[in-house]
């Protein structure tokens, strides 16, 4: 079977693609955030659809009880938009002081290893 692996864009792109308004004087954990994220959503199966490599944004907020609330997911690839709101929606953050009703958006980059 062939390896699919998740690739990321740089750093110096996912730093400037998560935007947060806070509502409270929390620090926002975006590095810790941004982990989790990659991490529920890691491994989706784009050879076996056809994706060579992807966009995808996402949109989201966290909850009081720290569970993501899926927005938004924009894509070219109708796998991608089931794939990642199935994995991110109503998913408990293992993380500390995330604020709840902030926006988040994030940028993700899929490739295919063949």
């Amino acid at each position: 079977m062939k390896k699919v692996f998740l690739s990321f864009v740089l750093f110096a792109a996912f730093a400037s693609s998560i935007f947060a308004n806070p509502v409270s004087s929390k620090e926002v954990p975006t590095q810790d955030l941004r982990k989790e994220v990659f991490r529920l959503i890691q491994n989706p199966e784009l050879s076996k659809h056809g994706i060579k490599a992807a966009e995808v944004f996402v949109q989201f907020e966290v909850d009081e009880k720290g569970q993501i609330n899926v927005l938004e997911v924009k894509s070219e690839s109708d796998y991608l938009k089931t794939f990642i709101t199935k994995r991110l929606n109503r998913q408990t953050l293992n993380i500390d002081n995330v604020p709840d009703g902030v926006n988040y958006n994030i940028k993700v980059a899929f490739e295919s290893e063949l």
